[in-house]
């Protein structure tokens, strides 16, 4: 199996559904398989494109499940964090992620330009892998751009190589945005900006 480190966008994800108990993740979390619903192959980008991040293994027999709206009191797309007993996190499942359409989020698509304008000199909106997720006090996000022209290596491969590459921190007050960028001029911002 080919793990790669949990993104911190992804983490601030989990850190929600741990909120309800009042209690923190692991900090040392790996994704040991990343699983991308198939019907989104063959688009040409991918906003909120559900997904499935496997963290440990587990046999389901010790596991309580946490979910954690992609829009806290909303309807629509969820994420549903499975959580072991001893504490660990299990799995990260976006579910229905197309239900909310970008539109739904151009809040949250003001701020991440305005944020990573002098990093990617475009909208978010024209990135090839777009993801967000408005959390309780944030916006998780990933945006990635590629000049592959296989949208699919964007995704688990591609997502996997891409999160090994050497990154560049940036923070301020109220966001940190990690970047990396391959030799082929791919780039994946992966960031949070708090309210």
């Amino acid at each position: 199996m080919n793990s790669r480190p949990l993104l911190y966008s992804e983490y601030a994800i989990i850190r929600e559904a741990y909120k309800t108990n009042n209690r923190m993740p692991p900090s040392d979390i790996v994704v040991l398989e990343d699983d991308y619903d198939p019907s989104w192959v063959g688009a040409k980008k991918l906003f909120n494109a559900d997904f499935m991040l496997k963290l440990c293994e587990t046999d389901y027999s010790d596991v309580t499940v946490e979910v954690v709206p992609v829009r806290p009191h909303t309807m629509g797309a969820e994420y549903f964090i499975v959580i072991r007993d001893d504490g660990l996190p299990v799995l990260v499942h976006l579910l229905a992620g197309e239900a909310i359409p970008l539109a739904s989020f151009s809040g949250a698509v003001k701020q991440i330009d305005a944020s990573i304008a002098h990093l990617f000199g475009e909208s978010c909106t024209n990135a090839d892998y777009l993801r967000i997720a408005e959390l309780s006090d944030g916006i998780s996000f990933l945006v990635v751009k590629s000049p592959d022209s296989e949208l699919e290596e964007l995704l688990a491969w591609r997502l996997a190589e891409m999160a090994r590459l050497p990154v560049q921190i940036l923070e301020s007050e109220r966001r940190r945005l990690f970047v990396r960028r391959s030799a082929n001029e791919s780039v994946l911002i992966d960031g949070f900006l708090q309210y």
